[in-house]
């Protein structure tokens, strides 16, 4: 499922044509439009895994607040970097669908645990 669809299905409204990519806070761009900026730290720490995430998004129009609890054999590292702000996920077993995220088994298949909560 290319982008403009999964933005669509995940949030209930057409996500056009045309996706801008760079970091965006409020109205004033973090990165240059067009460009997305994304430096691995070369002190790169693994904190430990992750069991759990939440976050604000929309979802059929509306303000919501999502969260995933990861399945034990899906949980991704969360890692950080040595410089402010930097926090990253790094795993192999799950993936970002429109129904949110979903983990994936050893055999490679989703594991169907509906929509993130």
């Amino acid at each position: 499922m290319g982008a403009p669809k999964l933005y669509e299905s995940f949030h209930g409204e057409r996500g056009g044509r045309r996706f801008e990519t760079g970091i965006k806070f409020g109205r004033r761009w973090l990165t240059p439009q067009g460009a997305l900026n994304i430096i691995i730290p070369e002190g790169l720490t693994v904190v430990g895994h992750c069991a759990a995430i939440e976050y604000d998004t929309r979802r059929d129009g509306r303000a919501v607040l999502a969260r995933h609890e990861f399945a034990a054999g899906s949980r991704p590292y969360l890692m950080a970097g040595d410089a402010p702000g930097q926090l990253f996920l790094v795993g192999t077993r799950y993936k970002f669908t429109s129904r949110g995220i979903m983990d994936i088994d050893s055999n490679g298949r989703l594991i169907d645990g509906g929509l993130d909560k």
